[in-house]
């Protein structure tokens, strides 16, 4: 559909495809022709098209504008749209859980989730035992998310969480 409307007088073209209210395509008709039908139903003739012969259809405007507004808004989804959970490494078991019920709310409503796992006060502990605790988190995540693999930096692990359809 056209943004900006081209309806009635403003369609510059003589001939157009004319298609009623009800989507039956009434054939080539002049722009005279097509304003009286759509003047007869108390209706706009909108252009839908730009080909060598524009199509017409003879519809109400302010509908229109309504119906494509709620389109737009409608196909504007969450799945664009990434949400940020931070956990770090000394995290209790009771927040965690907290945390983790956020996750799988944020996934169940389509958001992509990054989840980032901090390693600020893990000086003192290995790699091998940030590895183990950060898989052991990562995989109460496996029944309702994809992840696309661990990021690694020196204050961080992190990873993003897609839902699985």
């Amino acid at each position: 559909m056209l943004e900006n409307y081209i309806a009635n007088g403003q369609i510059k073209s003589y001939k157009i495809l004319l298609i009623n209210k009800d989507g039956i395509n009434l054939g080539i008709k002049t722009k005279i022709e097509a304003l009286n039908i759509a003047d007869q139903d108390g209706l706009d003739l909108v252009q839908v098209g730009q080909q060598e012969v524009p199509v017409c259809k003879i519809c109400d405007l302010g509908k229109l504008k309504f119906e494509n507004e709620k389109k737009q808004k409608k196909s504007k989804s969450h799945k664009d749209t990434m949400k940020e959970m931070q956990i770090g490494f000394n995290i209790s078991d009771h927040d965690f859980e907290t945390k983790k019920k956020h996750i799988v709310e944020f996934l169940s409503k389509g958001f992509r989730v990054n989840y980032v796992f901090k390693l600020n006060n893990s000086k003192r502990v290995g790699q091998e035992d940030i590895m183990l605790k950060y898989n052991r988190l990562l995989d109460s995540f496996t029944e309702v998310a994809n992840n696309d693999g661990a990021k690694v930096s020196q204050k961080s692990i992190s990873t993003t969480l897609t839902p699985k359809v």
